[in-house]
């Protein structure tokens, strides 16, 4: 049954894409954020190149009618365009290559694509309104429905990730971003079931941040429950449902989580914070030896590279142990000193 939906959906939509462009953007985002491959059963989500075709159509409207975009410059884009300029170059001029870093670019550039056409087209106030409901309805299904099941198996489900975030702790991230998002919709319709539906999704959404199991994402929790508090009107309303929310979470959540969760006090005897420790030197030192383009995408992921440094890291600034595997760094600060070039979401 969902299968015939989405297959539905799509074609009362595919004709829309070629009429405007910034609607071909939508459908984009929303294949992107909601690809066919993670929700159906059958082989048409694998067969049916969805997402292709919703970019094949932007740029067909674009060629027929070029004055659909605006593209600009101000400082926030030619931040951007350094930071792109520095990883294509940081890509190709890489000492060792790696299937991580060629993995990573893939993804990289397609996202920078949709970024720049996002710029140069969805550039007024209406279609940004459309962006952020395409993206709130997109990833907050997955939210919904990955929360819904922890909610019904008791705190049984964990999550693993996603094929769009990547790990649970990628996830996690997304979900922290995109719950603003939600609220932000639901601050600004009129209608009554949909802001109704935007609460609940968000609610769902912190729910599923539980689930990933995150120790980060639980902390991320906290600290957007206390920004959203700072920046409310109705602050002893809020902080009462977020209360209720927390009160609930905390009596669904397993043994083994609030057993993970309690090692974040405990972070110098957690051998997953070891590694990431360790991690962390070996991209630091990856920069002090490349200052300029580090060592590709994911550097510290390169056998040549952890190796290479896997011994000066254990006696510098302070000791930690050598470990005969690689690891990310789970830091977009330490990765991007070794050149990580990951945006929000897989594109094409």
């Amino acid at each position: 049954m969902r299968d015939f939906l989405y297959h539905g959906a799509w074609v009362a939509l595919l004709p829309l894409t070629f009429y405007s462009a910034h609607l071909g953007i939508l459908v984009w985002v929303w294949i992107a954020l909601l690809p066919a491959v993670d929700l159906m059963y059958g082989s048409l989500g694998v067969i049916l190149p969805f997402n292709k075709l919703a970019v094949a159509s932007v740029f067909f409207v674009l060629m027929l009618k070029p004055q659909q975009k605006r593209f600009y410059m101000d400082g926030l884009l030619g931040l951007v365009a350094a930071y792109a300029a520095v990883v294509i170059l940081s890509y190709f001029l890489a000492p060792y290559s790696s299937g991580a870093a060629d993995a990573q670019f893939d993804k990289f550039w397609k996202e920078l694509v949709l970024f720049v056409l996002i710029t140069g087209i969805m550039v007024t106030r209406h279609r940004l309104h459309q962006l952020v409901l395409v993206v709130s309805v997109a990833f907050g299904f997955y939210m919904a429905k990955e929360g819904v099941i922890f909610l019904l198996t008791a705190g049984g489900h964990k999550v693993e990730g996603s094929g769009v975030t990547g790990d649970n702790n990628g996830l996690a991230l997304a979900i922290l971003m995109v719950i603003p998002l939600l609220l932000y919709v639901a601050n600004y319709t009129e209608e009554r079931w949909i802001r109704l539906g935007m609460y609940a999704t968000a609610a769902l959404g912190a729910v599923t941040v539980v689930a990933t199991y995150s120790r980060g994402g639980f902390i991320g929790l906290i600290a957007l429950g206390i920004m959203l508090l700072k920046g409310n009107k109705h602050k002893v309303r809020s902080l009462v449902m977020i209360a209720i929310l927390g009160v609930g979470l905390y009596f669904l959540m397993p043994d083994d989580y609030l057993a993970r969760i309690d090692t974040i006090k405990e972070a110098g005897e957690d051998q997953s914070f070891t590694t990431r420790l360790v991690a962390w030197k070996i991209n630091f030192l990856i920069a002090m030896d490349h200052p300029l383009l580090g060592a590709g995408p994911f550097a510290s992921v390169g056998f040549e590279n952890w190796f290479t440094y896997t011994g000066i890291q254990s006696t510098f600034l302070f000791p930690t142990p050598i470990i005969y595997r690689t690891y990310v760094a789970h830091s977009v600060y330490f990765q991007v000193l070794g050149i990580r070039a990951s945006l929000a979401c897989s594109c094409f």
